[in-house]
């Protein structure tokens, strides 16, 4: 009996101490197509013990090996039988090729697939982007895996060939974790320090609008999307309080007495980092709605999208709507990422920024379209132009030129880092419209000391307003103006007919003697604030005509330290900003430039650097 007894502990530590390996099915991976689809692939577990740990018998490792063509597309999963999902790697390896024979296990030597160094096709061991040591608590083995790998971008397809998964005597670690709200460890706050709130920082994407908007008669689709460039995640939550416009009611009320579903009271989930550990605080951020046509809950207002003329002296959020964008409230879901290849993601500079601009990249835990919604860092939601609303109806509007003007968060509900960089403007000309004529607007003038005489020579307009560049303005066919006083004054003719209006700007100087004209005037309302500044400035100003601009940053001894803007740029106001604290300057006196053909305007600026 006692012979019996050892025979079946001999067995038993024998098997403990045996590692097992099982073999999963590979399969297909099908590109993305505008949805992601997950594809599972079945590994089955058996003949196991019904309890492992992280001592004497665990998950160990899980190898794979796939061929695809771009592994940034790729968010690679491992499911346990109850469902319990980890993430293995969460889009890594840019634009390179295939995982061949890369193994997750915690606390390797080459650590994070995303750490400098590490590039495809991974051979070797690596930690997961999630925690495996967290399957071994107690749960019970047997029972059908599954690895999880969906496609989150077009282009790519590929193959998972295999893939294993390991049980035995070396449980893996606690994996060295990313920044994650688990382990803030490497998380990063902007200012270096240990304490801080990690918040969001919501912008709009240009390149989005420029890469799938389209024309048809009466109607412009837009594709908008909504980058989150910032520290921290965008997460909210609904708070199970609903109203029917100021009537408390139950939020399974199906529809309010105004025929719409009632709004939940929504906050916003704003993550701190003390040291390695993350805690969270919430405030109010508007309301939610659900949405029967699409089965989805939106945020209200999100987003606003309309079709503007440019204005001269004015910025974009000024100047006049053509046409305004049927669908204003989104689910705030991770529908792409910020890459180096698509350019979704810039900063004030118009810098495209990728996977490495981002400390705290995936930085986040909400995704979805149901109560619980978000954004991770270095995330991006993209509304495409053939979804249901995306468009702006053209009433009786002309071909021409315009701007599609989008703003995120218009009613400035979330709170975020920096809320002047909400919107993008982006050049579109229409050519599928009423094929009708702008004004084509010229005037010219003669003086005799400050009094000037203007004469219209516009053509195909309606009506006139002149902008005198003194504070006065008239609506007189041919007007006559006497100036105050002497000086530079930039004189705006503005003329409207059924398409809208065009403009012309002529510049001149006023004298006791007469007036000459200033030749030519492409720059003018340049401003450059604040100053003294003790980190960001602000540069504004408006062209007369499209021109190449080039904008220059020099030292007080005149060497070239920064350049941010080296293009052509259109009619109309334009905004820049950037930072002296981000550029390693020293404090110390600079001087801006604005360049454009053979003039250029400074300005002296005093950086205070606490």
């Amino acid at each position: 009996m006692r012979s019996l007894y050892l025979s079946l502990l001999l067995l038993c530590y024998s098997f403990i101490c045996t590692s097992q390996t099982f073999n999963g099915t590979g399969g297909h991976l099908p590109d993305y197509t505008g949805v992601a689809i997950p594809v599972y692939l079945p590994c089955v577990v058996s003949g196991l013990p019904n309890s492992i740990d992280s001592v004497q018998f665990g998950l160990e490792r899980v190898c794979i090996d796939i061929t695809h063509t771009y592994d940034r597309d790729l968010e690679i999963q491992l499911m346990s039988p109850d469902s319990m999902m980890i993430m293995l790697s969460n889009r890594n390896g840019d634009g390179d090729d295939n995982f061949t024979g890369t193994c997750f296990r915690g606390h390797t030597a080459n650590q994070l697939l995303s750490d400098p160094g590490n590039n495809p096709p991974f051979t070797g061991e690596y930690d997961p982007d999630g925690d495996l040591a967290l399957y071994n608590d107690g749960r019970d083995p047997n029972g059908t895996w599954y690895l999880v790998v969906t496609d989150l971008a077009g282009s790519d397809s590929g193959d998972v060939n295999s893939f294993s998964i390991t049980f035995g005597s070396s449980p893996t670690s606690h994996s060295i974790m990313p920044c994650s709200r688990q382990d803030a460890t490497r998380c990063q706050c902007p200012d270096g320090s240990q304490d801080c709130d990690l918040i969001p920082d919501m912008t709009a994407s240009a390149q989005a609008i420029l890469d799938g908007s389209y024309e048809v008669t009466d109607t412009l689709y837009v594709n908008n999307a909504t980058p989150n460039i910032g520290w921290g995640p965008l997460e909210i939550h609904g708070i199970n309080t609903c109203y029917c416009d100021t009537v408390l009611v139950s939020c399974s009320t199906p529809v309010c007495p105004n025929g719409q579903p009632p709004k939940q009271l929504v906050e916003q989930t704003i993550y701190h980092k003390t040291n390695g550990a993350i805690t969270t605080y919430n405030r109010p951020a508007g309301t939610m709605t659900y949405h029967p046509q699409h089965g989805h809950i939106h945020l209200d207002g999100w987003a606003e999208y309309t079709l503007r003329q440019p204005m001269i002296g004015k910025q974009p959020y000024e100047w006049p709507v053509v046409g305004t964008g049927n669908k204003q409230s989104y689910c705030l879901v991770n529908l792409g990422q910020c890459t180096d290849g698509n350019g979704y993601c810039v900063d004030t500079t118009g810098n495209i920024l990728g996977r490495d601009s981002f400390p705290n990249y995936g930085l986040g835990t909400v995704t979805g379209c149901t109560t619980d919604q978000g954004i991770y860092v270095g995330y991006l939601d993209i509304y495409s132009a053939a979804l249901y609303g995306q468009w702006i109806t053209l009433d009786s509007v002309c071909n021409g030129d315009y701007y599609v003007v989008s703003f995120t968060d218009p009613n400035n509900w979330i709170l975020e880092m920096n809320d002047s960089n909400n919107w993008a403007a982006v050049p579109w000309s229409l050519t599928h419209q009423l094929n009708l004529p702008f004004p084509t607007v010229n005037f010219t003038y003669t003086a005799n000391a400050n009094t000037v005489n203007f004469t219209n020579t516009t053509t195909d307009f309606d009506s006139l307003v002149w902008d005198f560049g003194d504070g006065d303005s008239s609506t007189l066919l041919n007007p006559v103006h006497v100036y105050s006083s002497t000086g530079t004054y930039n004189v705006v003719l503005t003329a409207y007919n059924r398409c809208g209006f065009h403009q012309q700007v002529q510049s001149f100087s006023i004298t006791l003697t007469g007036i000459s004209k200033v030749e030519p005037e492409d720059i003018f309302a340049y401003k450059v604030y604040p100053n003294p500044t003790k980190e960001v400035i602000n540069i504004d100003f408006s062209l007369a005509q499209k021109v190449p601009v080039k904008i220059e940053v020099r030292d007080a001894i005149g060497r070239l330290v920064y350049s941010p803007e080296n293009t052509t740029l259109n009619m109309g106001s334009h905004h820049y900003q950037f930072n002296f604290e981000d550029l390693g300057l020293q404090r110390g006196i600079y001087f801006i430039s604005l360049l454009t053909n053979d003039k250029a305007l400074y300005k002296r600026i005093s950086f205070v650097k606490d």
